[in-house]
């Protein structure tokens, strides 16, 4: 089981990726890479966001494993 995690933080408008949930994790981690509002990336990613977040919360309401 993949357990790659996004985090968002608001204050600083910065997605950090990391490796696994940090919020499990026995040790502090660092980001293994992290876009910030107005890099190119952010955007693409955010776009990806709002394209596939509304289609998995579709198939959560079908009852369909995501």
């Amino acid at each position: 089981m993949d357990k790659s995690t996004v985090r968002y933080d608001y204050d600083e408008m910065i997605f950090h990726f990391f490796i696994e949930d940090p919020d499990f994790s026995k040790t502090e981690l660092s980001p293994l890479f992290s876009l910030a509002y107005g890099q190119e990336e952010f955007q693409d990613f955010y776009a990806f966001l709002m394209r596939t977040v509304p289609l998995m919360s579709k198939k959560s309401d079908l009852g369909e494993d995501i």
